[in-house]
């Protein structure tokens, strides 16, 4: 009004409009909607980080699972007469290991028909089909699984072609 833009009669609508809608909402109505987006965001919350915890869960159960499965399957189908006196070596856990089996066994390691698997410190050996299956579900359990009659590539630059390895060589 002092600037000049506008007058008392002008003033006084706006004072009364303003007045007017204030009445129309009740008291207290912007506190309650308030409260009521806070409640609404923090069940959103709780039920993502309970979903998020399920989830977890669920996965931890279902490694559980499978590695009952696996070793159940380890003990079902392993061989267990296959001590001899003719060692195979292998790499467990960084480690070169020796385990001492038949001629026919070590052949057959060979030939990709049997595989050396471990879990919990324990060694079997096992048929390739249930090797491969168990392959498909925890590849870390898997220690020697070799191709069946696989043939090795030779490359045409190596300066050692004309000496091929034994595949009766022990390291």
């Amino acid at each position: 009004m002092k600037a000049g833009l506008a007058d008392k009669k002008k003033a006084t609508q706006i004072k009364h409009e303003k007045r007017k809608k204030a009445k129309q909402q009740p008291k207290g109505h912007k506190a309650k909607d308030e409260l009521k987006e806070q409640v609404a965001a923090e069940k959103q919350r709780k039920a993502e980080q309970d979903r998020l915890l399920n989830e977890q869960k669920q996965a931890e159960l279902k490694v559980k699972e499978q590695r009952a499965m696996i070793k159940q399957m380890l003990e079902h189908h392993s061989v267990k007469e296959f001590k001899g006196d003719v060692a195979y070596n292998y790499i467990y856990q960084e480690k070169a290991k020796t385990l001492k089996v038949t001629a026919a066994i070590k052949d057959s390691l060979a030939q990709g028909t049997l595989a050396i698997c471990a879990i919990d410190n324990n060694v079997y050996l096992m048929p390739d089909v249930i090797a491969r299956r168990i392959h498909s579900i925890a590849p870390e359990v898997i220690l020697v699984m070799h191709e069946r009659g696989a043939e090795q590539v030779v490359d045409d630059d190596d300066p050692y072609a004309d000496y091929q390895v034994p595949d009766d060589l022990m390291w």
